[in-house]
């Protein structure tokens, strides 16, 4: 992807915050971007988006202080959570040679109407392989 559309793309998916905050020795790292696309593609599932078209750019992966992940819900994510009685996405990325994974946890809000139907944090998980000759199911 990053071969083929260079930062074209990557200006498409990930915002300018996001951007900025990769790491400084290498902005191009794969597996720092796959990292990030990986865990906005569980928080599409974990809030139960099919059907619902929300751009890239709506949720944005930032780092804490110590570098743990967090996300952020732009208003139409924030309005699909809001249906959803979401009350918050936490997010895990984690990194193993050429592959990054990441686990979304949609979190009930306790006040939601919806709280009753979600007993348990709905999860979504992705796996954003680096290699492109591997299968799409290893």
């Amino acid at each position: 992807m990053l071969v083929e559309h260079g930062e074209r793309i990557l200006a498409r998916m990930l915002t300018p915050a996001e951007l900025a905050d990769r790491p400084a020795q290498d902005e191009t790292d794969p597996q720092w971007i796959a990292g990030r696309l990986a865990a906005k593609e569980a928080a599409f599932k974990a809030l139960a988006t099919s059907g619902t078209a929300l751009p890239w750019l709506d949720l944005e992966v930032r780092s804490a202080p110590g570098g743990r992940p967090v996300l952020r819900l732009g208003p139409a994510a924030r309005a699909v959570a809001d249906r959803a009685g979401v009350g918050s996405v936490r997010i895990s990325i984690s990194h193993d040679g050429e592959y990054a994974v990441a686990l979304a946890v949609a979190v009930a809000h306790p006040d939601s109407p919806t709280h009753e139907e979600l007993p348990h944090a709905r999860f979504g998980t992705a796996g954003q392989g680096l290699d492109p000759q591997a299968s799409p199911s290893a």
